[in-house]
């Protein structure tokens, strides 16, 4: 009995595993949020170019940690000694839409989406794959 309780556990940690490596990759692509003119394209070298209102920022790379709920995916930005994390959220609705909130680089790491502030603004993006 003991050895099929550790087998089962053992195929739910793979089977989560590969479903945040299968995640990782299906980010790979261009995701647009129309509403905020703001674009992520995301590479298969873990790098980011973010566009906010065709301003582009470069982001270095990205961690993801998909055994979260919501996932937390944070964004490095720069090298060396003027290097910054911003600690955001993730949420994966389907494959071809995302929610992604950035959290601040300092302070403790975001754990629930917010909800809208006093003047209705709300600072999740909503992202649409964008099939080119």
């Amino acid at each position: 009995m003991k050895r099929l309780n550790f087998l089962t556990v053992l195929l739910f940690i793979s089977y989560g595993t590969a479903l945040s490596q299968e995640n990782t990759t299906d980010l790979i692509g261009f995701w647009e949020d129309s509403k905020n003119k703001i674009t992520y394209e995301f590479k298969p070298d873990s790098s980011i170019m973010f566009y906010q209102s065709g301003q582009g920022v470069f982001v270095n790379s990205y961690t993801l940690d998909m055994t979260k709920d919501p996932g937390w995916i944070d964004f490095t930005i720069g090298n060396g000694n003027r290097k910054m994390v911003i600690q955001s959220l993730i949420k994966i609705i389907d494959k071809n839409t995302i929610w992604i909130e950035q959290g601040a680089p300092v302070g403790p790491h975001p754990t629930a989406f917010s909800n809208p502030d006093e003047s209705g603004m709300v600072r999740i993006h909503v992202l649409y794959r964008k099939v080119e």
